[in-house]
């Protein structure tokens, strides 16, 4: 069939579908049964695909279900990093997830640009984080590891946009005092508190409570805060890391 749909007379059209109905009898197929799938292939005959177009997409389509299921996190970490934008990026994150991999949020100590693999995982980069420019990214990656928040904060040349998406996006963490355990009353307090005090001195004194309901406090710097590991957890099952994940 040419690209444009079936082109050919109506005789052509019912000499097709007989011998559809021929081929499709002797492979087993029952008579009523080979009349209804025709009568579904005929209303796509206006709009159909030549084969060379055809053959490439069944070709993609076999290569992509063979590494979904051979390779899930290899083939779902060069899905995101090569999103095509065709389907919305949250939806085809969550048929990720669906399938048993696990995604890990954007870490300043532990992402690169884009995302990556990590012990089995995914690890989102930072160039997904809202408002984070390439500048400061790289700077990041450049001056990393980070030992805490203070030290962050104290260091990094971010305006306060950047830092409240590192924040709410999950990647800071497991810099004291934030855990992700605690997400996202501390997360959320500490941006208020920088609203009246920005920077390392809206730090000072402030306290989170982790998910045991012990509290953790940020010291002056140099002194080592006690803090819990996060979890690892998707991303968008927070809505202040959805919005705060520039794709997501």
């Amino acid at each position: 069939m040419p690209s444009n749909g079936f082109a050919g007379s109506g005789s052509e059209l019912m000499a097709l579908n007989r011998r559809f109905l021929v081929a499709s009898s002797h492979s087993g197929v029952p008579r009523g049964d080979g009349e209804r799938v025709w009568r579904l292939l005929e209303r796509s005959a206006t709009y159909s695909l030549c084969r060379a177009h055809a053959s490439a997409y069944a070709m993609l389509a076999r290569e992509s279900a063979f590494l979904k299921t051979h390779h899930p996190v290899e083939f779902a970490c060069g899905v995101l990093n090569s999103y095509g934008g065709h389907y919305p990026l949250r939806a085809v994150a969550s048929d990720i997830t669906r399938c048993g991999v696990r995604l890990l949020a954007p870490h300043v100590n532990h992402s690169g640009v884009v995302h990556q693999l990590e012990d089995g995982s995914v690890r989102l980069g930072l160039a997904a984080v809202k408002f984070l420019t390439a500048r400061n990214r790289d700077w990041i990656l450049k001056e990393r590891p980070f030992p805490d928040l203070r030290s962050l904060v104290a260091r990094a040349p971010l305006c306060a946009a950047e830092l409240e998406s590192l924040i709410l996006s999950g990647a800071c963490d497991d810099l004291a005092p934030l855990t992700g355990s605690a997400d996202p009353f501390p997360h959320e307090e500490l941006l208020t508190r920088w609203k009246r005090e920005p920077g390392v001195r809206g730090l000072d004194g402030f306290v989170a409570r982790n998910a045991r309901g012990g509290l953790e406090r940020s010291g002056p710097a140099g002194v080592d805060c006690p803090h819990v590991t996060p979890r690892g957890r998707m991303p968008w099952t927070r809505t202040s890391s959805i919005s705060s994940c520039a794709n997501f």
